[in-house]
Order: C-alpha cells, then sequence, then structure tokens
C-alpha cells in the first residue's frame, strides 16, 4: 500500500485521547516527511537508522520544535508522531 495522507489522519485521529484537528495533524506530518527529507531517509530504505534508539526522540524534539506555537501539548504531539509511525508500519505489512 502507498501513503495516503487523510487515511493517516483517520488513523491517529482514531489513537488520539484528545479532539486535534486535522489541519492540525496535516502539520505534523509534514514536519515528520521534512524530518525525514532533512535526514536523507527519503531516498534510502532507513531500517539501520529506526533501529537506533534514539531515532523517535529525535524525531519528536523535531516536531515540538517546528510546532511551538501550536496550542497543542507535548503529550499529545508525541502521541501523534507515534500514531503516524504506527500507521507508517501498517503499509509495510502488505
Amino acid at each position: 500500500m502507498e501513503y495516503n495522507e487523510q487515511e493517516a489522519i483517520k488513523y491517529i485521529k482514531n489513537s488520539l485521547t484528545q479532539e486535534v484537528s486535522s489541519d492540525e495533524i496535516l502539520n505534523i506530518i509534514d514536519l515528520i516527511w521534512d524530518f525525514y527529507d532533512k535526514k536523507g531517509l527519503l531516498e534510502i530504505t532507513f531500517e539501520d537508522y529506526i533501529e537506533d534508539e534514539n531515532y523517535e526522540l529525535e524525531l519528536i524534539e523535531y516536531v515540538k520544535n517546528g510546532i511551538k506555537d501550536s496550542e497543542i501539548k507535548n503529550p499529545v504531539i508525541e502521541q501523534i508522531v507515534l500514531a503516524e509511525l504506527d500507521y507508517e508500519n501498517t503499509l509495510e505489512d502488505f
């Protein structure tokens, strides 16, 4: 399966404990993909990179720093990032 932003948003919304707008989620998704681009992870397979224990922490911090002006609180940002990563993993199962 290919990545689908609308499906990712729906998947993420279903995993959150509080209501977050689709636009806010999409902003975070964009930051995640910006992180991948800056790390050069869009042009190579990054299984070796994501095995690094600091990968998720680095990604979460990158997103938090990218949306400092957002009303979304840090624990929810972390939930969104982890849910987006879970969505990506569902694509690998097919």
